[in-house]
């Protein structure tokens, strides 16, 4: 929550959170702790091993033989499923979080068909 004060700060020199459409705060965990593992498992039918593993630092590890774990896996999934989730159109992130948008704009593309997508 306290990291979430310093986002809202940066944010807010390029996002307007006051006025006549501010922008809303939302935390995944208001819909990503009601999904269950079946739930999980038939959401990540919607994206391939390879397409995940196309991130730069996997690929950099798999090159080193070092571990990649299953939660650093699903990462970018969850995190792109927060798109669907909110059905949104456009995403403001850092350049550190432009994997797991792009892992957003796949599955709203294969879950909700929208197409155009950046």
């Amino acid at each position: 929550m306290e990291n979430a004060k310093t986002y809202k700060e940066q944010a807010s020199k390029i996002l307007s959170f006051d006025g006549e459409n501010p922008v809303l705060i939302k935390y995944n965990s208001e819909w990503l702790s009601k999904l269950s593992a079946i739930e999980v498992i038939e959401l990540s039918r919607n994206l391939s091993l390879q397409q995940v593993m196309e991130r730069d630092m996997f690929q950099r590890r798999l090159k080193t033989d070092m571990d990649i774990a299953l939660s650093e896996f699903f990462y970018p999934f969850m995190q792109g499923y927060d798109s669907v989730a909110m059905d949104v159109d456009v995403e403001v992130g850092g350049t550190d979080q432009m994997f797991n948008m792009l892992m957003g704009r796949k599955l709203m593309r294969n879950i909700r068909k929208k197409k155009n997508l950046l």
